[in-house]
């Protein structure tokens, strides 16, 4: 009559998305889904038991940022202010995909979290081309951890070494020298 019930989600399926367009290594990629909800339900109610939440597995979530970054990063002339994600809409608001355009510039200039959106199963995220290659785009993030950590430089003429070198990227043109 009166059941006090215990509910623990231990481990939610992986989800999968699509990585498409000016993404350096385009295709189908897997994160573990670490969202672990935990509910006390006594007398018909719920409620959320914030004590057994490990925050270290809410951590884990898959935003936007970290895909683009495991797809190795973006092309030279992507456009990072044109973001189009597209994801299946609930049936409860009408069924269907929706889609939506991000500007994740505004979080690598700004740090504003609101672009770097959580990840559904069957997100579909598209990196377009820009009318033209955006230098200050790029050299504005180039300090950031979405690009690869090195770049492959070829040197040649009249200096002590010459050939194809792996540098740190951000590394300047005196340093590949």
């Amino acid at each position: 009559k009166d059941p006090n019930l215990n509910i623990t989600i231990v481990r939610r399926r992986p989800i999968t998305i699509s990585l498409l367009g000016l993404i350096r290594s385009p295709g189908l990629y897997s994160f573990p889904n670490g969202d672990k909800v935990s509910y006390e339900i006594e007398r018909g109610q719920r409620i959320m038991n914030n004590n057994s939440i490990n925050n270290e597995v809410l951590s884990k979530t898959t935003r936007l940022y970290d895909a683009i970054k495991l797809g190795k990063g973006i092309k030279p002339n992507a456009d990072l202010s044109r973001i189009i994600v597209n994801r299946q809409n609930s049936k409860k608001n009408g069924g269907g995909r929706i889609e939506t355009e991000i500007n994740l510039l505004n979080l690598l200039k700004t740090g504003d979290q609101s672009s770097n959106i959580k990840l559904f199963d069957g997100d579909i995220i598209t990196v377009p081309e820009g009318k033209e290659p955006l230098k200050e785009q790029f050299l504005s993030i180039s300090r950031y951890n979405i690009s690869p950590d090195e770049i492959r430089v070829f040197v040649n003429g009249n200096v002590k070494n010459s050939g194809s070198f792996k540098m740190p990227q951000g590394s300047t043109l005196i340093e590949a020298i």
